[in-house]
């Protein structure tokens, strides 16, 4: 067996999130996508090709340093994160995996995700 050398440990999860490109207020960009878990340091999204169309992931020079803005619902608050690609990975034909990283905007933004993810551990 493989040893967990994560900093923050994960927590598998099923929540829907709305996925769009950075400075662009997501009420603008209908992409959503599933998140499968989470930890204080980022998150995995799984998403169709559709989702790799809109977020420009389809793009070669946009593939390593892309930033977006996730937003999703955790115990009845609506949160916004903005993230940044870590790595994409094919789970099928159709069917993609991201890892990303978030990027704190504050410190009472990373106590509030803190706070609701310790709930699921």
């Amino acid at each position: 067996m493989f040893a967990e050398n994560r900093v923050h440990p994960r927590v598998a999860i099923d929540l829907t999130a709305q996925i769009g490109m950075y400075g662009v207020p997501l009420e603008e960009q209908p992409a959503l996508a599933k998140i499968t878990n989470i930890s204080l340091g980022g998150i995995t999204v799984q998403g169709e090709q559709a989702l790799v169309r809109s977020l420009r992931l389809d793009r070669p020079e946009s593939q390593r340093s892309s930033e977006f803005m996730v937003g999703f619902c955790l115990d009845g608050e609506n949160i916004e994160c903005h993230c940044r690609l870590v790595h994409v990975r094919r789970l099928s034909q159709h069917q993609y995996e991201w890892g990303m990283r978030f990027i704190y905007n504050s410190a009472a933004q990373k106590l509030q995700l803190a706070a609701l993810i310790d709930c699921y551990l």
